[in-house]
């Protein structure tokens, strides 16, 4: 598929996403200091990403074999970030709120996988060590 197809369907997807918040439960975390730390969180021989999030970046554990949300979920259950957004049966987790970056006013997250536009989403991505993860308003 190309990039822009691709971009076309992550759009509609988030539009589509911002009304079903009407119907879909919202799942939401407390923010950790509203933002995500600046230091690494793990090891150097620990399976890990490089998040970064607007201003912040952060190096975190990753489970191998399990999705990027399912690893973000566990790191800020650690309290190791903070991150809200809603699940969609069928559809997958769309991230809004990430860090100090927060969907609002026509933009929404999307996030990268080692500079290049993600073509899945975060309940489906399974990361790789070493993966740099960018999050971004658009």
């Amino acid at each position: 598929m190309n990039k822009k197809i691709v971009r076309l369907i992550i759009g509609i997807i988030a539009i589509v996403g911002a009304f079903a918040l009407l119907v879909h439960n919202e799942v939401a975390v407390a923010p950790v200091g509203g933002s995500l730390a600046s230091q690494s969180a793990q090891p150097e021989n620990v399976p890990s990403i490089t998040l970064k999030a607007g201003s912040s970046t952060i190096r975190l554990p990753i489970k191998e074999g399990i999705s990027l949300y399912d690893s973000l979920v566990l790191d800020q259950q650690k309290g190791l970030l903070a991150f809200s957004g809603t699940e969609y049966p069928g559809l997958g987790f769309f991230m809004t709120d990430i860090g100090t970056l927060h969907q609002g006013g026509g933009k929404y997250l999307v996030y990268f996988i080692n500079g290049n536009d993600a073509s899945i989403g975060i309940s489906s991505y399974i990361p790789k060590n070493g993966d740099m993860i960018e999050w971004q308003l658009k």
